[in-house]
């Protein structure tokens, strides 16, 4: 093979969907037969590069050059040779295994694994049934196949054994499978307990605590609000959590680690969550002295950004850290010495967040600017952990867990993975937590099984109370959700990642016929949106830089056509113009000209969308729970604005209007998604139609004849569950 391939360092088995592929005998064995599969050459060589680089969108100069480095050949050796890799790998590798990306080049899409050992967790008298077979299933589906739903591969290079490392995982094991979602886990500085939130023992959620080995957790706290993001101070005797009052307000809160009085460190702290990927969110200083925190203050607010702050436990004195316009920083991780702090940061208008470096002085002052760490990666980066000696730094991107020191690219070290197809379709890690031993032996990562899908749930037209179970729609393993449907009924456009990149897909109502419709290098891309004729579809793109763009594109397909920026469009029902909203210090509804792209700034609002008979305009706010609505007679900036509903928090699901009124998601007083409910426009009042999972996402839609609602949702029983990682010594010892 090919020194350009850079195989060196990989020569150990790996494991993808049906198949396992060894390197060093050049051999691909189907799991299915346990027969090797017919592959040979540059088609192999391929196959390995691939394997070497899962989930990178290659493009084909790329790869012919790697192929052959030393020879000129034609496009269409390349477009062959694709062509026997998938012919290879069965009728399906062309969406499974090996994806075209538009204009871009190809992508692996399947989880690459090595084999580790796996060992079951204690079973629990918490574990439901239903909960505990389907662990059962996970870990011996994990001991038969080696598919991993922890961080599994291991890339070698030269800095394997440098101090800070993380060895090998040596097993991974799942530790909680309790009813609910076990979510936001802390490691105890010595490796031995787990904290964490839970709201499965009477559907309230508390911190509960876990000695690592047992199977009964220990409830350390019964408010009614929500507990959550606990952290263990540094001698383990102590953890602070945040007490969630309302979707933004919260209380930092410090509690013995046995249970016992609590303690209020802080009141009226005000975060918006804006991903579950935001791990950690409280972080003790090394000496125990401090505690960090997200915080938007008055001084905050109006540079429309909330800063991370540090508190003093002795006296309580709070002081701000960063700075920054437009900005949301989180995560915060300070170095043992107290002298470079990483941190999450989110640029408004863009949906992923970046790891910034700070230094700081002696006294725990920033000392200039930040630092971005480098990272090709357009998914968020999370769970920032420094290395004992303030040299490396660990953190998520997406479902893998990278290394780095200032002066060298990230290192990927771990990859996660979750099972495709029966028990997990997808899982994602949304947090994850270190020892603090100076070689780090052990980890644990929250997983979490509801990559949204879309489902459509029957409804009687009249009534529209729901009569049957929700039922998936054009399901892949990929992230979608959007859904809308057609003015006739008969094509479903949604936003779809099974391409590598969040596209405008159509299909058939029935969610047969998928294809893609869209294929630009944007970040993000949501709520399309049909035109009244059917003809068109508008959406919106999101780009590096948080510039969010709106576009119109053919139905039959074409290059979308840029009309203005803003976000998340609805036709007018004249077809004319845009409702959408701009993004800024405060979001305001705007009026965008289809044809001359003419653009009115209305009222603060956010989500805007005409109701059935076109004559009042209702829009959310998102910093406001609830809906609200204004007439469209004459200027609408100027119309009475009325609150319709109180139990909705933006962008969750959004608008679908009914002629009687319209649908929408109903959520808790914390934001999490409840119920489908139906308000009625002639009694004025909302009620329940359908419970709803609390994973539900973006996306609502009725159908022409009022019997069917689409909406984005994980699986309906989804969870998540905690897993163990057991670290090797790196230097071998």
């Amino acid at each position: 093979m090919n020194s350009a391939i850079g195989i060196e360092g990989g020569r150990g088995a790996c494991q993808f969907g049906d198949f396992r592929l060894d390197p060093e005998r050049r051999l691909l064995t189907d799991l299915r037969t346990g027969e090797p599969v017919a592959i040979r050459g540059k088609v192999f060589d391929a196959l390995l590069y691939f394997a070497m680089h899962p989930g990178v969108v290659v493009p084909r100069d790329t790869l012919t050059r790697e192929l052959w480095p030393r020879t000129v050949v034609e496009d269409n050796n390349l477009n062959k040779l694709i062509a026997a890799l998938r012919r290879a790998l069965g009728a399906d590798a062309e969406h499974r295994y090996v994806v075209t990306v538009p204009g871009r080049g190809y992508q692996f899409v399947a989880p690459v694994q090595r084999l580790v050992d796996t060992a079951p967790a204690p079973s629990s008298p918490l574990v439901s049934r239903p909960r505990r077979a389907r662990a059962a299933f996970v870990i011996a589906a994990l001991a038969a196949s080696g598919l991993l739903l922890a961080a599994l591969t291991r890339e070698r290079t030269s800095r394997a054994g440098a101090p800070g490392s993380l060895g090998a995982v040596l097993q991974a094991r799942i530790i909680t499978s309790f009813p609910g979602d076990e979510l936001s886990p802390a490691l105890s500085p010595d490796g031995s307990q787990v904290a964490f939130s839970w709201d499965g023992e009477d559907g309230n959620t508390d911190i509960h605590a876990l000695p690592v080995g047992e199977a009964t957790p220990l409830r350390l706290t019964r408010d009614p609000a929500v507990d959550r993001d606990p952290a263990w101070s540094p001698d383990g005797r102590r953890i602070a959590f945040l007490r969630q009052r309302d979707p933004r307000t919260l209380d930092v809160i410090s509690i013995p680690a046995l249970g016992g009085q609590e303690t209020v460190l802080l009141r009226d702290v005000h975060m918006n969550f804006i991903s579950r990927e935001g791990a950690p969110r409280l972080a003790f200083s090394a000496d125990g002295r401090h505690l960090l925190f997200t915080d938007q203050r008055p001084e905050d607010a109006a540079e429309s950004s909330h800063h991370l702050y540090r508190l003093t436990l002795s006296d309580g004195t709070v002081v701000r850290l960063t700075r920054g316009s437009g900005v949301y920083d989180t995560s915060p991780a300070l170095s043992v010495d107290g002298r470079l702090l990483a941190f999450t940061r989110w640029t408004a208008g863009e949906r992923i967040s970046r790891l910034f470096v700070h230094d700081l002085d002696a006294a725990g002052a920033v000392d200039g600017e930040p630092r971005a760490v480098p990272s090709a990666s357009t998914i968020s980066l999370h769970s920032p952990t420094w290395s004992a000696d303030g040299r490396t730094l660990r953190y998520v991107a997406g479902d893998t867990i990278f290394e780095w020191r200032r002066g060298e690219d990230p290192r990927p070290v771990h990859v996660a993975a979750g099972l495709l197809g029966g028990v997990a379709r997808g899982s994602t890690v949304s947090a994850l937590t270190f020892d603090r031993k100076p070689t780090p032996t052990r980890a644990v990562a929250a997983r979490i099984e509801d990559l949204p899908d879309i489902w459509a749930i029957p409804l009687d037209p009249t009534t529209h109370a729901a009569k049957g179970t929700p039922q998936r729609r054009a399901p892949s393993t990929a992230v979608e959700q959007h859904p809308r449907l057609s003015p006739d009924g008969r094509t479903l456009a949604f936003v779809s990642h099974r391409s590598g990149n969040a596209a405008v897909w159509l299909a058939d109502a029935s969610g047969s016929n998928a294809r893609q419709l869209t294929s630009l290098p944007s970040l993000v891309t949501g709520f399309p949106h049909w035109s009244p004729d059917g003809r068109r579809l508008a959406f919106h793109a999101s780009f590096v830089g948080g510039e969010r763009r709106i576009y119109v594109v053919d139905a039959e397909g074409g290059a979308p056509r840029q009309v203005g920026y803003g976000c998340c469009p609805e036709w007018s029902a004249d077809g004319r113009h845009l409702w959408a909203q701009s993004i800024g210090d405060v979001n305001r509804i705007i009026r965008i000209g289809v044809d001359d792209g003419s653009r009115i700034e209305l009222f603060p609002g956010d989500l805007p969308r005409e109701t059935a008979d076109g004559r009042s305009l209702v829009y959310a706010k998102i910093k406001e729970p609830g809906l609200f609505r204004r007439t469209l007679d004459g200027d609408v900036s100027f119309n009475r604005e009325e609150r319709l509903v109180t139990d909705y928090t933006p962008p969750v699901g959004g608008i679908a209007p009914a002629p009687d009124g319209f649908f929408y998601i109903g959520t808790t007083p914390t934001g999490v998604p409840r119920a489908l409910r139906f308000y009625d426009a002639a009694k004025g009042e909302a009620r329940d139609i359908a419970p709803v999972p609390g994973s539900a996402g973006l996306g609502l839609s009725l159908s022409p004849d009022g019997s069917e609602l689409l909406y984005a949702a994980g699986a309906q029983q989804s969870g998540a569950d905690l897993v163990l990682f057991d670290f090797a010594d790196p230097s071998g010892h």
